[in-house]
């Protein structure tokens, strides 16, 4: 999901499909050589030109560790700036061991359930959630006088 302002911008999570467009399971390692640009044309990667640029004022905020919702966030650009939970990062850096299609957040930005942050004119406030992965969480999404749930 993308939300943006006149002189800001964030992302909320950047993950793997879960299925192809025939219905099947995604096989990411069919892809492991594709580029940026073909992953766009092919579907796979948002076309949002500002996560894969330097200088980005593009933010991610990352909602929670599972692959659908992190798993694409190697094709950052490293200036892109990452929000998450400092469990969700080390949970993402364990799930690095393991994987080939990973990627080290090399400056996250930490946020806590209930306490508002501002990436320029947009506030969110992020709520820890139940869900099937440690650390997750929900966002109230404030800006121009408007509500995102």
């Amino acid at each position: 999901m993308e939300v943006w302002t006149e002189s800001s911008r964030i992302i909320v999570d950047f993950g793997l499909p879960l299925v192809n467009a025939k219905g099947d399971s995604f096989a990411i390692n069919a892809y492991k050589n594709a580029s940026v640009e073909e992953l766009i044309e092919k579907g796979i990667l948002p076309n949002i030109q500002s996560v894969y640029q330097a200088g980005t004022h593009t933010a991610l905020i990352l909602s929670h560790s599972h692959q659908d919702h992190c798993g694409l966030i190697r094709h950052l650009h490293s200036d892109c700036r990452v929000y998450l939970g400092e469990a969700t990062h080390r949970l993402i850096d364990l799930t690095n061991t393991f994987s080939r299609n990973s990627r080290e957040i090399k400056h996250p930005h930490y946020f806590e359930s209930g306490k508002s942050f501002s990436i320029g004119d947009i506030t969110i406030t992020p709520y820890l959630m139940d869900h099937s992965a440690f650390d997750a969480y929900a966002f109230l999404i404030q800006a121009e006088g408007k509500s995102l749930r």
